[in-house]
């Protein structure tokens, strides 16, 4: 976990919501996420049927800005219609590291966060289809398909 900055602070809150919740955690992940989608759709000039250019200026400005919850994020688009989300030193990790040598399940409502700005971002339904986590800390590659 990353020490003295925020990240710890929020490795430390992501890890006391899930701990809470216990079993009742995989019912609220995905919930958490739209949460987060909502507040930053709220805040942030999302319209839909954005370019995909357009998408990833705001978005990646946003998130490495007022809504910073990782060291670095960048967005890729490809003209397959598959958009990679790339994370780095991400502080969901720090708390999902405390789960895992607690003994308990992981889980990330970044992804699902992610999913819900896509979709409203550039008007097409969404689906993940891959979380790569390459062994750096806080790394992480999040995949998505329009359809």
């Amino acid at each position: 976990m990353q020490k003295g900055s925020y990240f710890q602070f929020l490795s430390l809150f992501h890890y006391s919501v899930y701990d809470v919740l216990s079993k009742d955690a995989i019912n609220y992940n995905a919930k958490f996420g739209t949460i987060m989608a909502n507040h930053f759709i709220k805040t942030v000039p999302l319209e839909s049927a954005l370019t995909k250019e357009q998408f990833k200026k705001i978005v990646e400005n946003n998130i490495n800005g007022k809504f910073k919850f990782a060291k670095n994020v960048t967005i890729n688009t490809d003209p397959d219609d598959t958009i990679t989300v790339h994370m780095q030193g991400c502080s969901i990790y720090g708390g999902n590291e405390l789960l895992k040598s607690s003994g308990k399940q992981i889980f990330c409502p970044v992804c699902h966060m992610f999913r819900a700005i896509i979709q409203k971002g550039l008007g097409s339904k969404t689906n993940l289809t891959s979380i790569d986590k390459p062994g750096a800390h806080g790394e992480c590659f999040l995949k998505y398909k329009m359809s």
